[in-house]
């Protein structure tokens, strides 16, 4: 028996390919042309991401003041009154509240008062040391600035809400913000006649997740929190 070949199939292989590639030739060519009669330029847009959600803990900063004549005597002084300040805000807030010591500082000031009839030079060390708590106790937040004044705190601040997961909670506020981003971007595209291109850079306002908090009682942080995000976005503009 005499076998037969065919080879249509084989002969159309080539011009298959060459088409392929003439098509792929047009089809960048019109791009090209495009790009060239409409070189991109850029604009810069600002997206917002916004989201609720429920706080989980708060943290703040204390800090307090002491002088004496001697610095040996002001440091040991700052000291104890440091340790009191977190035993009185473990009494309000519980033992298990995260307590970070900050390192202190210490100058020396100088400054003229009146002993008996003459007035002298009188030199004072300062020292300022202070610690970061960190809890969970949402309610008692009132309750704790007012103790820590009243126990000689000199300032409190950075209070700070944050919700439970606050690494999600951030990634899913910056994708908030690109979408909104991309929003903005083609509204203001679409007002000048032109397409939204694609991503040239992003810049991210690299500041922790910034806070409000909204409650329908009189209690601070009882409520819900507002997390926002800003981004800075370049999109190419066709």
């Amino acid at each position: 028996m005499e076998n037969t070949y065919s080879s249509s199939s084989t002969d159309n292989q080539p011009k298959k390919v060459k088409k392929i590639l003439t098509t792929i030739a047009i089809v960048l060519g019109a791009i090209t042309l495009f790009k060239m009669a409409f070189p991109s330029t850029q604009i810069s847009v600002t997206g917002l991401g916004e989201l609720s959600t429920k706080v989980n803990k708060v943290s703040m900063i204390v800090t307090k003041t002491n002088t004496s004549p001697l610095a040996a005597n002001a440091i040991q002084t700052g000291e104890e009154g440091l340790n009191a300040l977190i035993k009185e805000a473990k009494t309000i807030v519980g033992e298990e509240a995260e307590i970070q010591k900050s390192f202190y500082t210490i100058s020396q000031n100088s400054g003229q008062q009146v002993v008996g009839t003459q007035l002298v030079t009188v030199s004072n060390f300062q020292v300022s040391n202070g610690f970061k708590i960190t809890f969970n106790q949402i309610d008692k937040v009132n309750d704790l600035v007012k103790t820590l004044y009243t126990s000689g705190a000199t300032s409190i601040s950075n209070i700070t809400f944050l919700p439970e997961n606050e690494d999600e909670i951030e990634k899913e506020v910056r994708k908030l913000a690109l979408k909104n981003a991309r929003q903005e971007g083609r509204k203001i595209a679409a007002s000048m006649g032109r397409i939204l291109g694609r991503i040239k850079t992003v810049a991210d306002d690299q500041a922790e997740i910034s806070s409000t908090i909204s409650s329908s009682q009189d209690s601070v942080g009882s409520g819900e929190m507002d997390i926002s995000k800003s981004v800075s976005v370049v999109y190419e503009l066709w």
